[in-house]
């Protein structure tokens, strides 16, 4: 069932010069793409915290 599918995702980054990994294990999470979006906005939180180099840009707008 839907319910006894367990998470498990390994990332790091930046790939060209890794400076944050993050091991994340769900248990009975429904697959990848419910612990995906938790391990998406820990990588938000500590680029955001540790760069201020970073400009929000209005949302359907592309990047330069």
């Amino acid at each position: 069932g839907y319910y006894y599918t367990n998470s498990a995702v390994i990332a790091y980054g930046p790939v060209e010069d890794p400076q944050i990994a993050i091991g994340a294990v769900l248990e009975w999470g429904g697959g990848g793409a419910n612990l995906l979006p938790l391990v998406a906005e820990i990588f938000d939180l500590y680029y955001s915290q540790n760069s201020s180099d970073l400009q929000p840009v209005s949302e359907g707008v592309l990047l330069p």
